[in-house]
């Protein structure tokens, strides 16, 4: 069966810090291109006005206001774009610790749990190896500790058949303790 997210903000947080971080430096690194442009512009016309021979002004300075709109523009769809696949990314990283999350809250609250998988393009499998793994150490030993507590009441009852009244109680009183842990 294969296992599809349909909301792309599971942890809104993170993601969204995530995206901002990715984006910013988006920002940062786009005032470089329209600096760049524009001196390379600035230098043109400087050296136009050296040569009364060169092309009209008035064009190169359309040309200059086009060129830097187009750079605006491009950079705002460019943001959008890393705003999004930055949070398409985060959420390979969000849904595997979501649903770590929802694991751990189940088994606190002693619900019995199936392995847990996640998608094959999301990072950290490593983590759900891990808590399996770790799950299955819990059940071993938990199991062993109720069989040793099963047999150790099986062991009690015995002697208590043969004890006399006065050992009766006190067998009675660890019987019924061992029986209310075998039971948590």
């Amino acid at each position: 069966m294969r296992s599809r997210r349909r909301i792309f903000l599971i942890n809104r947080s993170f993601q969204l810090r995530f995206a901002f971080y990715v984006c910013s430096w988006v920002i940062a690194f786009s005032f470089v291109y329209p600096l760049i442009i524009s001196n390379i512009f600035d230098f043109l016309f400087s050296y136009l006005v050296m040569d009364p021979n060169g092309p009209e002004i008035s064009y190169l300075e359309n040309t200059r206001q086009d060129l830097l709109w187009l750079l605006i523009i491009m950079q705002g769809v460019m943001l959008i774009l890393s705003f999004c696949i930055s949070i398409f990314m985060s959420h390979r990283v969000a849904g595997p610790l979501y649903k770590l999350s929802m694991f751990f809250r189940e088994a606190k609250a002693g619900n019995a749990l199936p392995k847990i998988s996640f998608r094959k393009k999301d990072y950290f499998p490593e983590l759900a190896t891990e808590y399996n793994e770790m799950m299955e150490s819990i059940r071993s030993r938990m199991d062993r500790k109720t069989n040793a507590i099963t047999s150790s009441a099986s062991h009690l009852e015995q002697i208590l058949t043969k004890a006399d009244s006065s050992l009766r109680r006190d067998i009675e009183a660890v019987l019924s303790d061992l029986r209310k842990a075998e039971k948590t």
